[in-house]
């Protein structure tokens, strides 16, 4: 069991499955547990990612950590093809999900975000460390990574990409499909373990179940910080329907 060394937490857990706790219980049992915004951007690790409950809290909290990791050495990833060139598809060349790299550096942490190569273990979710960065005509292509599940090399070049069709003429847009992985949502920490802990950023929980399942990804409160306080409000119990359609699955 992921929580035996924990067996108050473990009973926490069970609780929050089903229900949703007193305020008072979820204060004793987390007690101590909480630390500071600017606290976990310094704390952050590839090792103790920030797990968030919006998309939009981890894209911030990974620029601040990219900042304080690697000041001097951080590279731009600018969306890359055509599109750009009409200001009448700013909007599209903004579309959320597609182009998730703002920047990158020798040695940061990824995550991939499709599957690419099932055999070489290149698939969502997949977290690599980034050992280069090749570039041809001043523009990035190709970023060679090493996968931390199977220590396996593989070079991932811009493969997202998409076309819009305007006045008659096309144009196309492509992106790396990876991402920045100090900070991720709950959702793609589904199914993980992270023995070296987690800092919870969770705010308006949205969906049932989403809170435990970032709870439980440690084995330890001890490996456990909340930025600010959770509220009990934000446990959702889960929706067995729900949860076995969108996490099992």
């Amino acid at each position: 069991m992921r929580h035996v060394s924990d067996p108050e937490y473990s009973s926490f857990l069970d609780v929050c499955r089903d229900s949703t706790p007193a305020q008072s219980v979820v204060d004793a049992v987390l007690q101590e547990r909480s630390i500071s915004f600017d606290a976990a951007t310094t704390t952050a690790s590839e090792t103790k990612p920030i797990l968030c409950s919006h998309r939009r809290d981890a894209e911030l909290c990974n620029q601040i950590v990219m900042q304080r990791l690697f000041p001097a050495s951080i590279v731009e990833v600018p969306l890359t093809g055509t599109a750009s060139t009409d200001p009448r598809l700013a909007e599209w060349c903004k579309e959320r999900h597609f182009h998730e790299l703002p920047c990158v550096a020798v040695g940061c942490k990824v995550m991939l975000n499709e599957n690419l190569d099932i055999e070489k273990g290149a698939v969502n979710g997949a977290t690599a460390t980034v050992l280069s960065l090749h570039s041809h005509r001043n523009e990035l292509h190709k970023i060679l990574v090493r996968f931390d599940h199977n220590g396996q090399e593989y070079a991932i070049t811009r493969t997202r990409f998409k076309t819009y069709v305007l006045d008659r003429q096309r144009f196309f847009k492509r992106a790396f499909p990876l991402t920045l992985a100090y900070a991720f949502t709950v959702h793609k920490a589904q199914g993980a373990t992270l023995p070296g802990g987690a800092i919870l950023y969770i705010r308006e929980a949205f969906t049932p179940g989403l809170t435990y399942v970032a709870l439980s990804r440690v084995t330890n409160r001890s490996n456990l910080h909340i930025i600010g306080t959770l509220s009990a409000a934000d446990i959702v119990p889960v929706d067995c329907a729900w949860f076995q359609d969108n996490v099992i699955h």
